[in-house]
């Protein structure tokens, strides 16, 4: 038993950063180590003393189908790394939740003393969407209306669905593209005065993503986000009362404060009142 609590404070310590003094920064990866495999990923080292790194040697390996790991590519920059996109996902051991987990290493000279420090990745093969936004609001004011255009870029997958949701709306316009990487569209007559969601959604056999981009009034664009789950306390008490609607506009709850574990699973639409009963914000979520 000693010798297994040894040897994980062993393993441990080899993905923390050598004596404190160098560790590997995460540029466009959280903290939990996921990021997408279709795109490239960034990396630099912090130092917590001064002095120059000397004998850099960054490496990044993967798993193999086989049980062994390969170099997947290596550097001698003392500052920063970079790790490219999967070419061929079927080379590499992949896990049951569609993940490669690789390593990111980095070791040095620092001051006389050898540092180092180690990153584990998981790369996920569900598809990724890097980008989704509105490229040009045209507006229609003899028609109380708006045309977005529209421009998404994916990778993972050779399809993707475009919907939209308008306040009060009653149908769903869907358009399915066939085309792989990004796809440029419109979407017409948005009803000029209430509020609009676009939905990007795409799927593999690894998983599904969706990207939303909310537009207010006019067309101002409000934010891009997956849909937001309802959680307690969401939104601060800033307001006197709020309105639930169902995605064809029915009200079907007024509460003083919010009370989501009365709602069943749905995409509801939240307007939050002032003392005035004015519309403070709108809301569009989702309760699992």
């Amino acid at each position: 038993m000693k010798d297994l609590v040894l040897l994980l404070i062993v393993v441990a310590a080899s993905f923390s950063a050598y004596s404190g003094v160098v560790e590997i920064v995460r540029e466009d990866v959280d903290e939990s180590g996921r990021s997408s495999a279709y795109v490239s990923h960034s990396f630099s080292i912090e130092q917590a003393e001064s002095g120059s790194i000397e004998n850099a040697q960054w490496e990044y390996h993967l798993p193999l189908k086989n049980g062994s790991d390969t170099l997947i590519n290596s550097s001698n920059d003392a500052t920063a790394f970079e790790i490219p996109a999967i070419d061929d996902k079927n080379k590499f051991a992949i896990d049951e939740g569609g993940i490669i987990n690789g390593i990111v290493s980095f070791k040095g000279t620092l001051n006389g003393e050898t540092v180092e420090d180690e990153f584990p990745i998981g790369l996920e093969l569900k598809p990724y969407i890097i980008r989704a936004e509105i490229t040009k609001i045209v507006n229609k004011p003899e028609y109380y209306s708006y045309d977005a255009y529209y421009e998404v870029e994916y990778r993972g997958a050779d399809q993707i669905t475009v919907s939209v949701e308008e306040e009060y709306g009653l149908s769903k316009p869907t358009w399915i593209y066939y085309e792989p990487l990004k796809v440029s569209g419109v979407v017409n007559n948005i009803t000029a005065s209430t509020y609009a969601w676009i939905d990007f959604d795409t799927e593999n056999e690894y998983g599904k993503v969706r990207t939303t981009i909310e537009l207010g009034p006019d067309g101002v664009v409000l934010g891009t986000s997956g849909i937001p789950e309802l959680t307690e306390s969401r939104e601060s008490q800033d307001y006197e009362y709020v309105k639930v609607y169902n995605l064809s506009g029915v009200n079907i709850a007024t509460w003083q404060e919010e009370e989501f574990g009365t709602l069943e699973q749905g995409v509801y639409i939240l307007k939050y009142f002032d003392s005035d009963n004015r519309c403070i914000k709108t809301r569009k979520y989702l309760k699992r």
